[in-house]
């Protein structure tokens, strides 16, 4: 069988430099974004009703377990953002706020108590925190 055409959208990596985690869109949907941990357990996140254009990575500590999660943030063209529960490929949540397409450019800022300020960018001139 061969494997489909895919847009690689954002990868993590362990110290090591070893690939602990990828996400990608294939060609022919890129509304879904798929993601594939190290063991190889590929699951696709569906939701956006346009285009997926970038996608991070980031991680958040439970401070009463001190328990780490893996999430994934989306920008899609439908102007939204979606967080991804990496562990069983669910919504998290689906932030609205933009005017226009979102381009994709994403940065996920780690906070000492554990949370994570995220900050995308639009077509309509604008960042947001």
């Amino acid at each position: 069988p061969t494997t489909p055409a895919a847009e690689l959208r954002a990868v993590l990596t362990h110290a090591d430099g070893s690939v602990r985690a990828v996400a990608y869109a294939l060609i022919e949907d890129t509304k879904t974004i798929h993601t594939r941990d190290g063991g190889g357990r590929i699951l696709a996140h569906a939701g956006h009703t346009q285009p997926v254009a970038g996608a991070a990575f980031f991680e958040i500590s439970d401070m009463e377990g001190g328990e780490v999660h893996l999430r994934l943030v989306t920008a899609s063209w439908d102007r939204t953002l979606r967080i991804w529960d990496l562990s069983v490929g669910s919504t998290i949540s689906v932030l609205e706020g933009h005017r226009d397409a979102l381009t994709g450019a994403l940065a996920c800022i780690p906070l000492c108590d554990g949370n994570v300020h995220i900050v995308s960018a639009s077509e309509d001139r604008s960042a947001r925190v």
